[in-house]
């Protein structure tokens, strides 16, 4: 039995037994991270995701709210290959999300989709400042000198300080350490030297 949810993107996505993909070039560039799916949870499908650093920061905040999530599109993604599906239902707990994602209705669908990424549209989160620092994955980072520091790979921290992390070094993410955000360059100067 064949069963079609969401929207179709590419050549045609059809949920049944197996997941089909569509490629990578042809993920919208307009997404926020919501985190990497880590484990299937029970029987039915649903997936618990490690949350993004900016992801889990909004989750703290009074803007936060699940319901919006429901019935959103969300972009299941790794580097070579997507899928495009709908969020049915969500939960937090302790910084892990909970999703049940329309066409994923299995233990076996849940765990062909472990260590992707999970996205859904920037539209949907309000929080400038979460934004931004969704935005700056990628970035180059320089020191004041000049030397390059590597590239932002993620942002993580904990509940007293965020972190910029490029390969090889992390960097506060505050005022006293960032100099200066160079969105058009798309790169980021610190006062850092490596190997502090």
């Amino acid at each position: 039995m064949e069963r079609r949810l969401g929207r179709l993107v590419g050549p045609e996505i059809v949920f049944s037994r197996t997941l089909n993909f569509s490629s990578a070039e042809k993920l919208p560039k307009e997404l926020f991270l919501l985190g990497n799916v880590v484990s299937a949870v029970g029987l039915s499908g649903v997936v618990r995701l490690a949350c993004s650093k900016p992801f889990f920061d909004l989750t703290r905040s009074s803007k936060w709210e699940e319901k919006p999530l429901i019935g959103r599109e969300i972009w299941i993604s790794n580097k070579n290959r997507f899928f495009l599906s709908f969020v049915e239902k969500v939960s937090l707990n302790a910084g892990r999300l909970r999703l049940r994602i329309a066409g994923i209705d299995s233990r076996s669908a849940a765990e062909e989709i472990v260590s992707f990424q999970a996205l859904i549209s920037r539209s949907l989160i309000a929080d400038e400042r979460i934004l931004l620092m969704n935005d700056l994955i990628g970035y180059a980072v320089r020191n004041l000198q000049g030397k390059f520091l590597g590239q932002v790979v993620k942002i993580d921290g904990n509940n007293h300080q965020n972190w910029i992390c490029t390969e090889k070094t992390l960097i506060p993410y505050n005022k006293v350490f960032i100099s200066e955000i160079i969105k058009e360059e798309q790169k980021l100067i610190v006062d850092w030297e490596e190997g502090w």
